[in-house]
């Protein structure tokens, strides 16, 4: 995050104060996984890089930059007031 802080898939604080990383669910095939993850809180400022690798199956390190305001628009969007970004 735009602050250093690292998180891994299925990061949990362990109800210390901090960012939690969870995948709640995916589903695929041999050659495609849809997955949903869910970053709480939200970051207050800058953007999420997104990196994935998965060295054994052949997949390099990829990274993508999310937009922080983006996120934001999309947990406005949610209908779970407990997931919505505060401004």
């Amino acid at each position: 995050m735009a602050g250093g802080t690292a998180l891994s898939a299925n990061y949990l604080n362990d109800g210390e104060p901090g960012p939690t990383l969870t995948a709640p669910g995916s589903e695929g095939t041999d050659d495609v996984v849809d997955a949903t993850y869910w970053l709480a809180p939200l970051p207050l400022v800058g953007p999420v890089s997104r990196v994935c690798s998965w060295p054994e199956h052949g997949i390099v390190e990829t990274t993508t930059s999310l937009d922080d305001d983006d996120m934001r628009a999309a947990a406005r969007s949610l209908s779970l007031p407990l997931l919505r970004a505060t401004t």
